[in-house]
């Protein structure tokens, strides 16, 4: 099932193949097939073609400075 319109977490399968098709249209070779797996990226479609994405980033300078 691809996304009609709006914003969504790329989370399933197809999400993951628009992903890497939409990255590697820009920078070939940039992502490979499990890199969607080392994150949470989230994206907006529009008539069911993704075109934009994003990444969550994790902060580990929060967890350490949280720790002191």
């Amino acid at each position: 099932m691809e996304e009609e319109s709006g914003f969504v977490e790329l989370k399933t399968e197809i999400h993951k193949v628009d992903l890497f098709n939409l990255v590697n249209l820009f920078q070939p070779g940039y992502f490979k097939d499990k890199t969607s797996d080392l994150g949470n990226y989230y994206g907006i479609y529009q008539v069911k073609k993704l075109v934009f994405q994003t990444r969550k980033e994790i902060s580990f300078w929060n967890f350490i400075i949280k720790e002191k």
